[in-house]
């Protein structure tokens, strides 16, 4: 019993215990969170003027300084002039060392490593020296007169070319072959129109003589009678021999009746009579006899229907080389007509064909020019490749030496200076060279501002940024004091070809005791106006999307009220030093962050700067 009373009051002290645990960790959180928490400062937004300017940093250059330029590779002795120094023309800027350029030493060695690697030293002597030999010379005026044949050619070729196909597509103005060519299309064209015939003239011929109907009848009256007649010829063949076979049956019944007569004679005289019923030898006679004539008989009946079908064939017949006569006499007529047509058709064709000819042969003599005018072009193509191959032959040494003599001649006649002098007067800028320093070939060794030009300077600037400048303003040094009687005035604006449409390049024009390579910071283009939304300009951020500010808004909770950073996307209308002009989804005082501890998103709890 009592240790069940034990247990009750340990679990009612240890709920108690985690219960007042519970509460002040609730209590708590909020505070331990709070301190985990970004700390900002915000300020309110609000509305107000902004005097807009551009502003910026420039180097001070001078306006189209001239560059000095060394041709050769020399070492340098000792530097005259200074930087900032005004010199004349003519002045002293380094002293170089003597003896030949670097490139001059090369060109030498090129030269006697070549003469001596083709064996030319005995060939070409004295040239080493800067010496030309006659036979040096004298090849050198065979390859000119080598390239000047190449030339003439060229052109004979370009000019035969030109007349080739300026006669390819010549006109009857311009040639006498084309002219020939349209004659004779001319002649033949007029032919054709008045007195050409063809087979649509022969068509129409057929049509008027009613040709083609009345062949077709002769054609049918012609095949009928043909039938008709072939029809004749087999009733006459069957007629003749039905009177054959007819001739036949009588004679073999004659003799039938010979033998009856003779055995009736018999028997007469034996004292009797002729009795086929009782007598069978008189019975056989007397059926033998009996068939003959019923075969005669039969004969004769079929030669009287062969005659008549013989007859009637006959007619028909004799109808239709009627019938064929009429439409021999009238085909006769249309093809007389036709035929007479036909001598007109051949004649015309014979007169057609000589003209075709003589619009053949003016082409011909067409194709004949342009043949001979090819036969020029390829004549003149090969003589220029000849000459080509000449000349190929000629320039060997010759052209190898020639460039490398010249330049030796060339760099000679320049290197004999042991200074480099100013070329203009003005003030040097720059020297790029020290004693014991050697020059690069073409290198600017010295920059000189010519007496009487300007100084200039730029900068780049957004384009809505270059709007509030114009040409003609005036700008403000910023480290004046330090700068006495210097003035900068616009004198363009350009686009940045880099970045162009986005970016403009504004170029001041500089006056007052300044000197290249001095750096200006400059205020140009002042315009205010009034803005419903300005913060200051530390609350501008900006990210791949653009740029934005952080708004605070509160929130309400059991346990106090919590702050929220709320992304509002901006763009920016003006600013000055410290603030900038804004446009967005502002509500109206809102609050603005300003400043934080550590970096702050968008929808991010945070804990504001006591």
């Amino acid at each position: 019993m009592n240790e069940t009373k034990k247990r009750k009051e340990w679990i009612k002290n240890f709920a108690i215990i985690f219960l007042a645990i519970l509460l002040v960790l609730t209590f708590c959180s909020n505070t331990i969170m709070n301190y985990s928490l970004p700390e900002v400062a915000a300020q309110y937004c609000y509305s107000g003027e902004i005097t807009n300017k551009v502003r910026g940093n420039g180097t001070v250059e001078a306006e189209d300084p001239y560059k000095v330029i060394f041709k050769q590779s020399r070492k340098v002795d000792s530097v005259v002039a200074r930087v900032g120094d005004m010199v004349e023309k003519g002045d002293v800027l380094f002293k170089l060392e003597a003896g030949d350029s670097e490139e001059l030493k090369e060109l030498k060695k090129q030269l006697e490593e070549y003469l001596i690697k083709n064996e030319l030293s005995d060939a070409y002597a004295g040239v080493v020296d800067g010496k030309k030999d006659s036979d040096f010379e004298a090849n050198l005026e065979k390859v000119k007169a080598a390239r000047k044949k190449v030339e003439n050619l060229e052109k004979a070729v370009a000019n035969t070319e030109a007349a080739l196909e300026k006669f390819k597509n010549g006109t009857a103005e311009q040639y006498a072959e084309y002219k020939a060519l349209a004659d004779a299309k001319a002649t033949k064209q007029a032919w054709d129109t008045q007195h050409g015939y063809n087979s649509t003239n022969l068509e129409a011929a057929k049509t008027t003589f009613n040709y083609d109907t009345l062949k077709s009848a002769y054609d049918v009256a012609l095949n009928d009678y043909n039938m008709a007649k072939a029809d004749y010829d087999a009733k006459l063949a069957d007629y003749n021999a039905k009177v054959a076979a007819e001739a036949t049956a009588l004679a073999e019944k004659q003799a039938a009746q010979d033998a009856v007569d003779a055995a009736t004679a018999a028997a007469v005289a034996a004292g009797g009579s002729f009795d086929p019923t009782n007598v069978p030898e008189h019975q056989a006679l007397q059926d033998t006899l009996d068939a003959k004539t019923t075969a005669y008989n039969n004969a004769n009946s079929a030669k009287s229907s062969a005659e008549t079908a013989k007859n009637t064939a006959q007619g028909t017949m004799n109808s239709k080389k009627n019938d064929l006569d009429t439409a021999t006499a009238n085909f006769k007529v249309a093809e007389n007509g036709v035929a007479s047509y036909m001598t007109a058709y051949n004649t015309s064709t014979a007169k057609t064909a000589e003209m075709e000819r003589a619009v053949a042969d003016a082409e011909k003599a067409i194709e004949n020019k342009t043949a001979a005018l090819q036969k020029q072009v390829d004549s003149n193509k090969k003589a220029l490749e000849d000459a080509n191959t000449e000349l190929t032959r000629l320039v060997s040494d010759v052209e190898v030496l020639a460039p490398i003599l010249q330049k030796i001649k060339d760099l000679e006649s320049e290197g004999g200076e042991l200074t480099i002098t100013a070329p203009v007067s003005g003030t040097v800028l720059s020297l790029n060279y020290a004693a014991g320093q050697t020059i690069e070939t073409g290198a600017e060794v010295a920059s000189i501002q010519v007496a009487g030009r300007g100084y200039t300077m730029s900068l780049t600037v957004p384009s809505e940024k270059a709007a509030l400048v114009a040409i003609g303003d005036e700008a403000e040094i910023s480290n004046s004091w330090w700068y006495v009687n210097v003035h900068a005035r616009v004198k363009s604006i350009k686009n940045n070809p880099q970045n162009p449409g986005k970016e403009k390049i504004i170029l001041f024009e500089l006056e007052g005791d300044v000197s290249a390579g001095q750096s200006l910071s400059v205020t140009v283009g002042q315009r205010t106006a009034t803005y419903d939304t300005i913060v200051p300009s530390s609350a501008i951020r900006s990210d791949d999307n653009g740029k934005f500010v952080l708004r605070v808004n509160t929130k309400s909770t059991p346990l106090g009220n919590r702050f929220i950073a709320e992304r509002v996307d901006v763009t920016v209308l003006a600013e000055d030093e410290t603030r900038t002009a804004v446009s967005g989804e502002f509500t109206g005082w809102d609050y603005i962050i300003t400043t934080v501890t550590k970096p702050v998103e968008d929808g991010q709890q945070v804990r504001l700067k006591d």
